[in-house]
């Protein structure tokens, strides 16, 4: 993942939400590389995947995120429409890289949960789903607009 891209910005996030520290990151990241079972759904103001710790163990694991404004996506469809070398790169698959505020969350409003009982709050659950949508959005950057509401 180069530091530039979309994932490692999302993971600098991450890495600053308050719920989180480092140890849960960390087991939440070799959660995440380790587990081949997890898939990550991401909606508009969520991400989520079901964990399990053995055949009956099955946990739903969340981390919410806020969604932009109608005036926020407005903004970016009108930046990407501005120039046909934009659009063109959209359509490529790329998101440009200008749109640094689709990251401008405030990360005391990103809320990780998981439904197993663990002790550590957030747990390696809740902390693989951070590191899942990273790796979402370093195949498609577009999963990053569709977590934010776009």
């Amino acid at each position: 993942m180069s530091e530039s891209s979309w994932a490692a910005r999302w993971l600098d996030l991450i890495e600053s939400v308050p719920a989180f520290d480092d140890v849960a990151l960390r087991r939440g990241a070799d959660y995440a590389a380790f587990d081949w079972q997890l898939d990550v759904e991401i909606e508009a103001g969520r991400a989520t995947t079901t964990a399990s710790s053995g055949k009956r163990m099955r946990y739903l694991a969340v981390i919410v995120v806020p969604t932009m404004d109608d005036q926020q996506i407005a903004d970016i469809v009108a930046s990407i429409a501005a120039k046909t070398e934009r659009m063109a790169a959209v359509l490529d698959g790329e998101l440009p890289a200008d749109l640094d505020h689709v990251l401008d969350i405030d990360p005391n409003l990103v809320v990780p949960s998981c439904s197993c009982q663990s002790v550590d709050v957030p747990c390696k659950h809740a902390a693989a789903v951070a590191h899942l949508v990273a790796d979402a959005i370093e195949d498609n950057p577009f999963d990053l607009l569709h977590l934010r509401g776009l």
